[in-house]
C-alpha cells in the first residue's frame, strides 16, 4: 500500500513589487543577514552588488604591499 504525500508548491515567480511588498518589513539587520547569505551563495547577486558598488570610485579599495588598510590619500599631519 502506497500512501500519497504531497510536494510542497514549488516557490512562484514574483513581481518585483510583490518582492518588495514580501520584504519591506524586515529590519535593516534581518536585510543585512538575508544578503549576506545571498551574497555568498550565488553568483548573480554578487555580480550586481559588485556592479553596483564599482560605480562608486569612493567604494573602491587597491591593495598595496606594505600600505596598511587605513591608508588615504591624505598626506601625514607629522
Amino acid at each position: 500500500m502506497y500512501s500519497a504525500v504531497s510536494e510542497p508548491d514549488p516557490i512562484t515567480k514574483l513581481t518585483l513589487q510583490d518582492g518588495r511588498k514580501l520584504i519591506e518589513r524586515f529590519t535593516v539587520d534581518q536585510l543585512l543577514d538575508i544578503l549576506q547569505d545571498a551574497v555568498c551563495h550565488y553568483l548573480d547577486v554578487l555580480s550586481t552588488i559588485r556592479s553596483i558598488v564599482d560605480q562608486d570610485p569612493s567604494q573602491r579599495k587597491l591593495f598595496i604591499l606594505g600600505f596598511g588598510w587605513d591608508t588615504t590619500t591624505q598626506p601625514n599631519p607629522h
